[in-house]
């Protein structure tokens, strides 16, 4: 879900010339950007007498598994996020719920033992539910109504475009 807060990178210039701090890190897997875009491009446009008092972003490369395991990093790192508005915390946890039950139907659809999955956990589709509501704190059903709502508004950004992902 994109950050349709237009504000964002002046109101980060702002505290990073203040400052003079990044505050947070910068995420890269295999040269590309997954988190800290703002902070990345906010620092990059500073002029030479800027940068020479503020560091330059903290880079900490990551690995991940594919492109899933890149995705369920972003969403988590974005639902644990202080400023999350209730409508796009219920849609990054049907998401990530849904991005998961997927991984592990099609895991088990294999014919693969769950206890063999990369985490080394013992997953099951029905556990899917569980473990992400208490990683996030709420209950399995609201788990699953968050899934059903992250359906439905991708299902609206089908027809109606990807704008109204940021109105909902």
């Amino acid at each position: 879900m994109r950050n349709s807060n237009r504000f964002a990178p002046r109101c980060l210039l702002k505290r990073l010339t203040n400052c003079g701090t990044t505050f947070s890190r910068t995420v890269k897997s295999e040269g590309i950007l997954v988190d800290g875009h703002n902070r990345f491009n906010v620092w990059r446009n500073l002029t030479d007498e800027q940068r020479q008092r503020i560091a330059p972003p903290r880079i900490k490369q990551l690995e991940f598994a594919d492109r899933d395991a890149v995705h369920d990093w972003i969403i988590n790192n974005q639902i644990g996020r202080r400023n999350v508005a209730p409508s796009q915390r219920a849609y990054l946890v049907g998401k990530l719920y849904n991005s998961q039950k997927r991984d592990n139907t099609s895991f088990l659809n294999r014919g693969n033992n769950p206890a063999e999955s990369p985490s080394g956990q013992n997953v099951r589709t029905g556990e899917t539910a569980g473990r992400i509501a208490n990683q996030v704190g709420i209950s399995e059903k609201q788990v699953r109504r968050d899934a059903k709502y992250a359906e439905a508004v991708d299902k609206l950004a089908d027809n109606l475009g990807p704008e109204v992902r940021d109105e909902l």
